[in-house]
């Protein structure tokens, strides 16, 4: 899985939980489609408002009946990981700051896909962190004053 970042409750950045692995594991903890689908509901439930303690209570109650405790186990353990990243998307929403990615996507794409994907290409860490440095300095119009000045470009978020 390839975690999408976006602003979390405190303002930190940070994984977010992804729908398709919580349904993944909740196929495995109940087979059968009608218990899975009233699991579902109950997690996305407390989830969407953020509230991941009472997530992983309906996660314990399921234990002593699923199929595979260990996706339990597992599936438990990934949220509480990112349980200070996950915000209340119920208030969020009523508030309008709706929370989408395709924009952040965008200048993902623009910024280091395009380049770092070409064929036979391989990145490290630290030189694809340099990479985007340079390529938001270019596309920022922030190179020159950069180069000649040793001026680093300030970025403020819309």
């Amino acid at each position: 899985m390839c975690p999408v970042l976006r602003g979390g409750a405190n303002g930190n950045v940070g994984p977010l939980p992804d729908a398709q692995k919580c349904r993944d594991l909740a196929r495995a903890i109940c087979p059968a489609p009608t218990a899975r689908v009233l699991l579902l509901r109950r997690l996305f439930r407390w989830l969407w408002g953020g509230d991941v303690s009472r997530a992983v209570r309906v996660l314990a109650r399921q234990r002593p009946q699923a199929a595979d405790p260990a996706a339990v186990d597992t599936l438990t353990t990934y949220l509480e990981a990112r349980a200070e990243w996950i915000p209340n998307y119920r208030l969020r929403r009523r508030q309008r700051r709706f929370i989408g990615n395709g924009l952040g996507e965008k200048a993902n794409d623009r910024i280091v896909a395009r380049r770092q994907k070409r064929k036979g290409m391989q990145w490290s860490v630290e030189t694809s962190d340099a990479l985007a440095a340079l390529r938001t300095l270019l596309l920022n119009d922030g190179w020159d004053g950069y180069w000649q000045q040793r001026r680093p470009l300030y970025l403020e978020a819309a």
